[in-house]
């Protein structure tokens, strides 16, 4: 690995030896803040489609947008509904 141009980078220590034990402790850490996030993700996902009406998961276009008339959306489309609604907030 390069040694990056900034001396205070705490994977380096201001010398040209990579610490890749302080890496390697907070990639585990990284991953555990985000395996953590998926599975909130997923259980609030789950909550919010079976809070939905049978009419909010219904559109009126096809998922091609092709067709007109009345769809049963599917997960990935409930999915896509369901980031929306969580950005809105």
């Amino acid at each position: 690995m390069k040694q990056p141009k900034r001396s205070d980078d705490k994977y380096w220590t201001g010398t040209r030896e990579f610490n890749e034990i302080q890496y390697a402790e907070d990639l585990e850490k990284y991953i555990m803040v985000l395996e953590h996030h998926s599975e909130d993700l997923a259980v609030n996902f789950a909550d919010w489609v079976e809070k939905l009406s049978p009419a909010s998961r219904v559109s009126v276009w096809s998922k091609d947008g092709q067709h007109q008339g009345l769809f049963n959306m599917d997960k990935e489309q409930l999915l896509q509904k369901y980031k929306r609604d969580i950005k809105k907030k």
